[in-house]
């Protein structure tokens, strides 16, 4: 609940939303189908970047770079390989994080 107008939000604040998503190791092509169908009818029409593990995500790391994610597994990872991240509680506190975070770069 919250996703598409965060998203919506992030868009009107002049920033590029993608997907950084992992896929499960069990057939991960129909993973990665099914939650990019998902996205796209539930969210919207956002670019997407694959991964086979939470903490591969910390390669898409760059200094700005800010990723969301619910889990520790993947946000930690990714601070140490030098982007930015806020640990997803809901909606309000990750846009406040957000904000914070834009006014330090």
């Amino acid at each position: 609940e919250g996703a598409v107008e965060f998203m919506q939000t992030l868009e009107q604040m002049g920033l590029r939303p993608a997907i950084l998503t992992s896929v499960s190791e069990f057939s991960p092509e129909e993973n990665a189908r099914q939650k990019e169908e998902w996205v796209r009818e539930h969210i919207g029409d956002y670019p997407f970047y694959w991964c086979q593990k939470s903490h591969e995500k910390a390669e898409h790391a760059a200094p700005n770079h800010i990723l969301v994610d619910d889990r520790v597994k993947s946000v930690e990872p990714f601070v140490a390989a030098g982007g930015k991240a806020i640990l997803h509680v809901d909606f309000p506190i990750t846009l406040r994080a957000l904000n914070e975070i834009l006014g330090d770069l």
